[in-house]
């Protein structure tokens, strides 16, 4: 009797729930056993008291099994770390929420059953109120029955957070991304009952708030120093990946140092851009306490980060199919201590997990045919190693123009504390593919930048081609007899851009100089001597209707 109660009570107790939430993808699937649903993210543009029609793919990816799907519509918030959280109705954490939009989206049907191999398309009804401005969040959840006989101690049920992202057509949204502060904190990693798991750290932290309407997107770094005599030396700098932030969103982003630095006066700076705009640096100088159990320590006690240096700083491979070929490096170590040097590929995050129509990011990926040889290896102060990238391509399946990797270089001290990353990277180029060079302008928008005359362009390119490209990016407003009345170039990112690779860009522009009436909006993109590609939207400058004697407003109306 004790025995089948425990059985119930583990029944009850072990319903496992196995989330994937695919937070910053673009247009590409996410899969587990059983099914798919393509795109993971739902980035779309809505005129406001107009209804839109958006398709959701979803496949049974069993060749056998039928799948049982449950579908909802649910609202979103961000937590602190930047995950996104799901919030069913009635939830307390909705209270005071803004932009939810989960009460405008509908689906046509809550359960669709799908046979082995079979794919359908469930489309999601939008149908925002006619005063809607910026950007709604709302999130489709999709389920599937648990897995498992109803007599099973654990049940396996699969499901998929899709982020639906509802910008508002039409009048210019305000964007307000603020860094409010940045922070230093020692972390020792606790398990059950308090006990200590795992070595101590550092954490700094990178805080954000979007007070504004628009769902954009940070990317940039985070600097911290370490005061030494009458001047800074930098302990480390870590990048802060591409991410978004919706409307609301107050985020305190950590980012693990791997090290434990001792108490002193540290020097913390940002530098973050939002949607392609550089935000004004942030500089933070602290009295940081290290660990409360140790001693006062040392400028001599911290871990800086080593510089290596690379020769040549990237590789590059020609590439035969069914044979092996081999690239050399050199690693020098101009620092003063010996290190210990770990190298290893991996697929560039601009191809892991992406899919434009047929073609996978992963299948672009060089890492699953190279290897690094030596692995690891120790180098002395002032050494120098040469390092072997051996290629083994297969016979088949080498379908396209160029692969990719990244060749991630770890340091690390002599008594285990971290001493840094350094990244190259690795192309191989097969010459019996043609190269091309194609790309889209995905989007063109403005917003609102805080002055009533002051608006951010802000523009998207995606790389369509086979091959890594330098996209510069440019705007021009245009009359209606084609007279360019403004032009300028749109910052961003620079350096390459990988195949299938999205880059925002943006660029201020002021309309107290522009009379009223029509315009038109246009943003090109040239990446190379045969790359160009370009967008364009109509404007209308004119009286504010909300201030209609002296406020003027612009307004997309295409």
């Amino acid at each position: 009797m004790v025995k089948n109660m425990a059985f119930k009570l583990a029944k009850a107790a072990l319903i496992a729930l196995l989330a994937v939430a695919a937070l910053e993808a673009g247009n590409w699937s996410a899969q587990a056993q059983g099914f798919s649903v393509r795109p993971m993210r739902v980035d779309a543009g809505v005129p406001p008291a107009r209804s839109a029609r958006i398709p959701i793919e979803i496949a049974n990816t069993s060749d056998r099994d039928a799948q049982l799907l449950e579908l909802e519509i649910v609202d979103m918030r961000q937590q602190p770390n930047g995950q996104w959280q799901f919030l069913r109705e009635g939830s307390d954490a909705l209270q005071g929420a803004p932009l939810a939009s989960a009460d405008w989206i509908s689906l046509e049907e809550n359960e669709i059953e799908l046979d082995g191999g079979e794919t359908t398309t469930v489309p999601l009804l939008a149908r925002l109120p006619s005063g809607a401005r910026g950007t709604y969040i709302a999130g489709l959840l999709v389920r599937s029955r648990p897995a498992g006989d109803d007599d099973a101690a654990v049940r396996i049920r699969l499901q998929f957070l899709v982020p639906v992202i509802l910008s508002v057509e039409g009048r210019p949204a305000r964007q307000r991304i603020a860094i409010p502060d940045l922070s230093m904190e020692f972390v020792q990693p606790v398990g059950f009952g308090g006990a200590p798991r795992g070595d101590p750290t550092t954490i700094a932290y990178l805080h954000a708030d979007n007070e504004g309407q628009t769902y954009s997107r940070l990317n940039g770094y985070l600097q911290v120093e370490r005061q030494q005599g009458g001047s800074w030396r930098r302990v480390t700098r870590v990048d802060v990946d591409d991410r978004g932030i919706i409307p609301g969103a107050r985020l305190k982003l950590p980012f693990d140092m791997e090290r434990v630095l001792p108490s002193g006066m540290y020097r913390l700076t940002s530098q973050i851009e939002v949607d392609g705009r550089r935000l004004p640096r942030v500089v933070r100088e602290i009295s940081y306490g290290g660990d409360p159990d140790a001693e006062p320590g040392e400028v001599s006690d911290i871990a800086f980060d080593a510089t290596l240096v690379l020769e040549p700083p990237s590789v590059e491979m020609d590439i035969v199919p069914g044979a092996t070929r081999t690239a050399t490096f050199s690693i020098t170590n101009p620092n003063d201590q010996p290190l210990t040097v770990k190298i290893a590929t991996a697929t560039p995050d601009a191809l892991a997990g992406k899919a434009m129509g047929d073609l996978l990011g992963d299948t672009l990926s060089a890492t699953p045919w190279v290897r690094i040889t030596p692995p690891q290896f120790t180098i002395r102060p002032g050494g120098r190693r040469n390092v072997r990238v051996v290629g083994r391509i297969p016979r088949d399946g080498v379908d396209n123009a160029n692969y990719y990797a990244d060749i991630i270089i770890d340091s690390v001290y002599a008594d285990g504390q971290n001493a840094g990353t350094t990244r190259s990277a690795l192309q191989l180029s097969n010459d019996a593919i043609a190269e091309q060079r194609t790309g889209v302008v995905e989007r063109l928008a403005l917003v609102n930048a805080g002055a009533p005359q002051n608006y951010v362009i802000q523009s998207r390119f995606i790389n369509t081609g086979n091959i890594h490209v330098e996209p510069t990016m440019t705007a021009d407003l245009l009359a209606p007899n084609g007279e360019v009345v403004a032009s300028l170039d749109l910052a961003g990112e620079e350096g390459r851009l990988l195949p299938l690779g999205i880059r925002d860009y943006s660029g201020e522009i002021d309309f107290s100089d522009i009379d009223d009436g029509e315009y038109l909006l246009r943003a090109s993109t040239e990446f190379g001597a045969d790359g160009d590609a370009e967008k364009r939207v109509s404007l209308r400058v004119g009286p504010d209707p909300d201030n209609p004697r002296s406020g003027r407003t612009v307004e997309i109306v295409n």
